[in-house]
């Protein structure tokens, strides 16, 4: 693997990483919020996870 695409996979990673850190948050602020509330953060947390799922798999093509 060259260092260009070395590279980019750890920055791929790194932003995936930075997601699910702001992501542990709301997670963790569940009981806090009122009920009506829920739905749009597990909306929101669905997006993220998305986002996240997506950089893992650019990473993983980059890897082969």
């Amino acid at each position: 693997m060259d260092r260009d695409t070395r590279d980019l996979i750890d920055q791929l990673c790194t932003q995936a990483g930075m997601i699910m850190e702001d992501c542990s948050t709301a997670f963790l602020t569940t009981r806090r919020i009122d009920d009506e509330e829920i739905p749009r953060l597990l909306q929101d947390l669905a997006g993220e996870a998305a986002k996240v799922r997506d950089l893992v798999n650019a990473a993983i093509a980059l890897s082969k």
